[in-house]
């Protein structure tokens, strides 16, 4: 169906390739969230950047093998798999030694109530990255869908330095909120405004300046 909207079989195809993936993206994202909670800041960057290095190389062996351009699907799924790996190999010690705690009745009562309180705006907010590709998808032929997409790359870029301090700043405030330091987490906002604001002011002038370029 998805194929015949955007009236090219490769999609469809490609699809079939990233579904398992999603699942083990599902894990990923659990796992390295849940490094992200117990501030194991290191851990977690090391880990996130490896899934683009993963990214990088299954793909550079699609390419160098000469296989066609729907394949490249396969690097979502090869890339998951062997983070997953690397991940949970990672995490047997900090984290799966609390395994019985992590599956109480109460804990997973928990955590399923917050995550279906905050699925609808997990989902809209990567849907909302992506809105405009899958408009231009429909109206426009994949060339120029793809010059796009890789232009937005940079735009990208500059979104995720807010979700890198946001990565950073999570744990803090949950250990102050928890504990009542509403005041911490005040001075910690204005901190974080005082510095992030004027840097992202001059990366999104940096862009602008180069525009033309680009």
């Amino acid at each position: 169906f998805i194929g015949h909207v955007f009236n090219n079989d490769d999609i469809s195809f490609g699809l079939k390739l990233v579904s398992p993936g999603l699942i083990l993206f599902s894990i990923n994202k659990i796992l390295l969230n849940m490094l992200n909670g117990m501030n194991y800041m290191k851990s977690h960057g090391i880990l996130v950047s490896l899934r683009f290095i993963l990214i990088l190389i299954s793909g550079s062996f699609i390419i160098f093998f000469s296989q066609s351009g729907k394949y490249l699907c396969l690097v979502f799924l090869v890339s998951e798999f062997f983070l997953m790996i690397i991940t949970i190999y990672h995490s047997k010690t900090s984290i799966f030694k609390n395994i019985k705690i992590m599956f109480s009745k109460n804990i997973m009562k928990t955590h399923f109530s917050f995550g279906f309180k905050s699925v609808t705006g997990g989902v809209l907010s990567e849907i909302k990255l992506r809105v405009d590709v899958i408009v231009l998808g429909i109206l426009l032929n994949d060339e120029l869908v793809g010059i796009y997409s890789f232009s937005l790359f940079f735009a990208e870029g500059v979104y995720q330095l807010s979700i890198i301090v946001r990565k950073l700043i999570d744990p803090i405030l949950g250990q102050n909120f928890r504990n009542g330091n509403y005041d911490k987490i005040e001075l910690l906002s204005k901190k974080v405004k005082k510095i992030f604001t004027p840097v992202v002011f001059i990366l999104c002038f940096v862009f602008i300046l180069f525009y033309p370029v680009v």
